[in-house]
């Protein structure tokens, strides 16, 4: 499939949905300009596979779109100059690689470089950690529009009564 994606040279849109049976996928592309990922499957089997997704050489890509319960394990954007939307979810990545910048579960592990070229945000939270969601925002300082969709899925572990 990597193979057949490189060969693709004026491909701008990338969906990938229900993947099954790969352990980490590559994308390169000098085209590409959005990269949707839904319904990774791969973890639904009885083997713990940590699987993983490496986007590099990607100078056109813009949008970055993981909106799945079952995503990878691992987010790795190597290259991607023109990154201006990310859709992040903390409950879903154990760890999200944006250039020299590691983030896991929306703790920054480096400061350094900060991520100017993002404009758009979107945050999806299990909990109403705002000290952690201000300071996972630091790294984003030329943030136009920012969406933080929170999920509580038990009140009471928080101290809330249904």
């Amino acid at each position: 499939m990597e193979r057949l994606l490189r060969g693709c040279t004026t491909l701008e849109y990338l969906r990938l949905q229900a993947i099954n049976g790969l352990s980490t996928f590559h994308v390169t592309s000098m085209t590409l300009r959005t990269i949707y990922v839904c319904c990774w499957c791969g973890r639904k089997t009885s083997q713990k596979v940590d699987h993983g997704m490496v986007i590099q050489d990607t100078p056109a890509l813009e949008r970055l779109l993981v909106v799945d319960l079952e995503g990878p394990t691992r987010i790795n954007v190597i290259s991607a100059p023109k990154l201006i939307v990310v859709c992040y979810s903390s409950d879903k990545y154990s760890e999200l690689v944006i250039g020299s910048t590691p983030v896991q579960k929306m703790i920054l592990t480096s400061l350094t470089p900060k991520l100017r070229t993002v404009k758009v945000l979107a945050l999806e939270s299990i909990g109403p950690d705002l000290e952690q969601v201000v300071s996972f925002l630091r790294c984003f300082p030329c943030l136009e529009k920012l969406y933080i969709e929170v999920l509580l899925e038990d009140f009471s572990t928080y101290g809330y009564n249904q």
